[in-house]
């Protein structure tokens, strides 16, 4: 995992130093926060600092591809939800019931001291928005929110970006191992899953999956439709942006082309098979 500066993490808001230094603000606070999400949530991927870092470095890749510009407020907005979309993981009902994180989190963002401090009203109501509608639940195309920003735009690339975030970085082998025979079938599936899948990348309109396996079962079954859903649950919202909607593409690194025919063929996958993968 590449490291990237201060600079280069936030380089799309050095020349506003009024968002520049509030994000600088925002990650140190965050970071006090998210080393204790509890591990009581044995099932699932980490939703700790890393995942915060990466979804970072998605949101560059989307501002590097995406062949409109998103302006200088949302660009904080996005940065922001990476910072805070999973915090309401420290609220002990989410140990007992995840679904709720969302609704924690933006419960948290409207009443926290620091960021009441940190931000105007209206950012935070961006922000809550947002955050409240990461959640593949959520049909945020059916709510409505007063704001000269893009919101739903900016909703929808932030909820491919999350999902995006896949592999053993969030659930890596050595701790599998640690946890295996604790866990239930349906999380033992779901850390396999993960271990399929050996990077991602956010080309626009392409969400990039390279995996090892094209046709192991449970990344087909857990992973793959659950992607296929963002992807259209965002494309009306891409399609009233004159934007092409994002679609999925795996890819792998070992000569094989998978199978088309087993694979949910109900759905537009895109399969590609690439000799090397250049980033």
């Amino acid at each position: 995992m590449n490291t990237m500066s201060q600079d280069q993490k936030y380089e799309p808001l050095i020349i506003y130093p009024q968002y520049y230094d509030r994000i600088c603000q925002a990650e140190r606070y965050a970071s006090s926060l998210l080393p204790f999400i509890p591990r009581g949530l044995p099932v699932f991927q980490s939703h700790g600092l890393c995942h915060s870092e990466t979804l970072i470095r998605y949101i560059h890749q989307v501002l590097g591809t995406l062949p409109i510009s998103l302006n200088h407020e949302e660009i904080f907005l996005l940065f922001l939800a990476a910072w805070f979309h999973d915090i309401g993981y420290l609220h002990p009902l989410s140990i007992h019931d995840r679904s709720r994180h969302a609704e924690f989190s933006s419960l948290i963002i409207r009443t926290d001291p620091f960021l009441s401090e940190l931000l105007t009203g209206r950012e935070r109501n961006h922000l809550a928005f947002l955050i409240e509608c990461h959640d593949s639940r959520v049909d945020f195309t059916s709510r409505r929110i007063t704001s000269p920003l893009r919101m739903h735009l900016i909703t929808a690339l932030f909820r491919l970006i999350d999902a995006l975030d896949l592999g053993t970085d969030r659930c890596p082998p050595e701790v599998f191992s640690l946890i295996e025979d604790g866990l239930d079938e349906h999380s033992r599936r779901h850390w396999k899953a993960h271990q399929n899948v050996q990077s991602c990348f956010f080309r626009y309109p392409a969400l990039t999956i390279m995996v090892y396996v094209p046709e192991d079962p449970f990344f087909r079954l857990r992973i793959v439709p659950h992607l296929e859903d963002d992807c259209s649950s965002c494309s009306p919202v891409f399609l009233k942006s004159g934007l092409e909607p994002c679609y999925l593409a795996i890819e792998t690194s070992d000569g094989k082309m998978p199978e088309i025919s087993p694979w949910r063929t109900e759905k537009k996958i895109f399969l590609a098979t690439v000799s090397s993968h250049g980033q």
